[in-house]
Order: C-alpha cells, then structure tokens, then sequence
C-alpha cells in the first residue's frame, strides 16, 4: 500500500478579515476557498478561514 504525506499548515496561524495577503494564499485564481487536503488546515482553521473569507467579501476586500 503506497503511504500519503499530509500536508500540515502552522498551527498557530490564524485569520483575519483585513489581513488580505494571507487570506489570498489560501484562494484559487477563481477566487475559491482550496480544499483541506490541498491548504493542510484543520477542521477548525479551516472553518476560521472561511468565516474571514467571507467577512473580507463582505468588507468587497476580496472578490
């Protein structure tokens, strides 16, 4: 059986609406969020993520 290396992000990185440059790492060209198993997040961060992303298009500071 062929062995899977996960992909871990910082665990102390967290999320802010204004801060734009680390939100935008986390983006698809198109503008979509990446999926877990691309980002390395966990189940929380990537929760966070997507509540910033969605604050910040709201605040129209992402598309």
């Amino acid at each position: 059986m062929r062995e899977v290396k996960r992909r871990t992000a910082d665990p102390n990185l967290t999320f802010d609406y204004k801060d734009t440059q680390t939100l935008r790492r986390f983006l698809t060209d198109r503008g979509r969020i990446r999926k877990r198993s691309v980002t390395g997040l966990s189940v929380q961060q990537q929760r966070r993520l997507a509540v910033a992303v969605r604050n910040a298009r709201e605040m129209a500071l992402l598309p």
